[in-house]
């Protein structure tokens, strides 16, 4: 019998950039504000001190895997094993 996927919850912060020019008040007030926080769910493929690997879709033996997200492990706020 093969082990069961495990499906994650992972709550991030994303990075925020802003293009064109700006005043250095207007960058440095943009940069004072709160990040972005999201929260993705996904089949854990891998989990490094570097990074987590999630997709959103797998087969059964996890060779083929579609949509996935690496988050980077400074960004993340906490994991939750949902499986």
């Amino acid at each position: 019998m093969s082990k069961s996927p495990t499906i994650i919850e992972i709550t991030w912060q994303d990075s925020i950039s802003e293009q064109g020019w700006q005043t250095l008040e207007d960058a440095k007030h943009k940069a004072a504000t709160e990040p972005n926080t999201y929260h993705s769910v996904g089949y854990l493929i891998d989990d490094t001190p570097t990074y987590t690997l999630i997709a959103l879709s797998r087969n059964q033996d996890a060779t083929y895997l579609d949509q996935t997200l690496q988050i980077p492990a400074a960004a993340i706020i906490t994991t939750r094993t949902l499986t």
